[in-house]
């Protein structure tokens, strides 16, 4: 039959025996298929969200997950770039699918406008609605479960990590941005509680060079640097530095952010925050976060 549990068996026998017989088991293959268009397409959506927020915590669903066959931090980085440009992958295809689906259950609502009267449609749908609200409830139990179960493993992993696999980063001038060693780098004195992608952000130090996502505002600088440079110069000696400089700005690849979302968003909120001081430690690479307050209070005034 082509109900679900949502409904007594007895009552749901009735609704197809009653389909079958005043509209044809066609009418009926019409509604099933309405039917489990709209329950998958409560599934995807499910899945949608689910690989959002993969996306959003870095964190890669063990179906995308990639072996790597050789153990360098080289090898690793670019295993990691190819699983994140397969999530992405991923999330064009469902957006595709939910797409199609809507279109299909669009289809068969005119249908079923067409095929039933208006007492019946209004039974159907009710039926359908009770059917979708089910499944996308079952799915979102199934899907929270397992991106909770996924956010755990991968703490109970970075506890794990081994200590030559941090000795190993950091031989190649990498920070560890481990729960420990963050600490190291960020020492917040503060009344201001730092989140966890402001404390990655303020680790890579305060000489780290964010990169301009705007590749124009770079080429004009270059250009106009260019043009300066051009000034006093023959007219043959300028044109033969102009055409230089144009190789290498179409050699050049376009600059990419080094900065995640969410620390775009963190470095947007540092700015913002007026109650505190990022300050170089006295010794060491350490970056140190003050109240402001406190610090103009303890500096010495002339």
């Amino acid at each position: 039959m082509w109900g679900r549990k949502w409904l007594p068996s007895s009552r749901l026998n009735v609704l197809a025996l009653f389909f079958r017989k005043n509209y044809g088991q066609s009418a009926v293959l019409e509604v099933r298929k309405y039917e489990n268009n709209e329950r998958k397409l409560a599934r995807y959506r499910n899945h949608h969200v689910f690989t959002l927020r993969c996306r959003d915590l870095e964190i890669t669903p063990p179906s995308l997950r990639l072996k790597c066959p050789i153990n360098t931090n080289k090898a690793r980085d670019i295993v990691n770039k190819a699983q994140k440009e397969l999530l992405r992958e991923r999330l064009r295809v469902i957006n595709n699918k939910i797409s199609e689906l809507e279109s299909n259950s669009t289809t068969s609502d005119l249908e079923i406008q067409s095929r039933f009267p208006d007492n019946e449609r209004r039974n159907i749908h009710d039926h359908i609605a009770n059917s979708r609200e089910s499944e996308f409830s079952k799915t979102k139990c199934r899907q929270t479960r397992k991106l909770e179960w996924l956010q755990e493993k991968g703490r109970k992993s970075d506890k794990r990590a081994p200590t030559d696999a941090r000795v190993s980063k950091s031989s190649d001038n990498e920070i560890d941005l481990s729960g420990t060693q963050l600490k190291k780098w960020v020492i917040n004195k503060s009344k201001y509680n730092l989140t966890t992608p402001q404390t990655k952000l303020l680790a890579k130090g305060l000489n780290f060079a964010v990169m301009p996502e705007n590749n124009n505002a770079v080429l004009n600088d270059y250009i106009v640097a260019t043009e300066e440079s051009c000034v006093g110069l023959s007219a043959s000696d300028a044109a033969q530095l102009r055409a230089e400089m144009v190789g290498v700005l179409k050699s050049t690849n376009n600059t990419k952010s080094n900065l995640n979302k969410e620390e775009k968003n963190a470095l947007k909120h540092l700015k913002k925050e007026d109650s505190i001081l990022i300050l170089p430690a006295d010794k060491g690479k350490a970056t140190v976060v003050l109240d402001k307050e406190d610090y103009e209070e303890r500096s010495p005034t002339c």
